[in-house]
């Protein structure tokens, strides 16, 4: 029998971003890859990114060639430019991926950053409060769009993150 394997992508595996992605790993180690491109990241960011497990594409070309499944999690300032250089890539070269734009935006700037992305690419979502820590915190991630419930079980059911569609 073979294990289908899911590709998620973090865009940027910082304090938030490589906790996330290490949660991800640490429930589904069989069944999930957490890929990231650290081209241009700090020493910091790297050594986060390693230390939780996730693999280095070194471009985005490689990372949207290898995710199933892009999970944005960037400072809001990021947000949108962030968004408009993966949404050319996306419509260049590959249509399957979902982009989740998990930043804390207002709306009108997500509806902005919806456009740039066909309907079955794009999944608005939310990350409340503090990075996950085990015996301490759980954030809540909220999930919306017609993939919704799709990118949630593709992160998996955790103890760690209270996903709401």
């Amino acid at each position: 029998m073979t294990t289908i394997v899911t590709t998620i992508a973090i865009i940027s595996p910082g304090d938030m971003g490589h906790a996330i992605g290490r949660v991800i790993l640490s429930n589904n180690p069989h069944t999930k890859r957490v890929i990231t491109n650290l081209n241009g990241r700090s020493q910091r960011t790297k050594a986060l990114s390693y230390s939780a497990g996730i693999i280095d594409t070194e471009s985005d070309e490689e990372l949207l060639r290898r995710a199933d499944i892009i999970l944005s999690i960037v400072s809001p300032s990021e947000a949108a430019a962030v968004a408009h250089r993966f949404s050319r890539h996306m419509s260049l070269n590959r249509d399957n991926a979902i982009y989740v734009d998990m930043n804390a935006i207002a709306p009108q700037t997500t509806c902005s950053i919806a456009s740039n992305f066909s309907e079955d690419c794009f999944v608005d979502g939310s990350i409340v409060g503090l990075p996950p820590r085990v015996n301490e915190y759980s954030p809540t991630i909220y999930l919306s769009g017609k993939h919704a419930q799709k990118v949630a079980h593709a992160i998996g059911d955790t103890s760690m993150l209270d996903i709401r569609v």
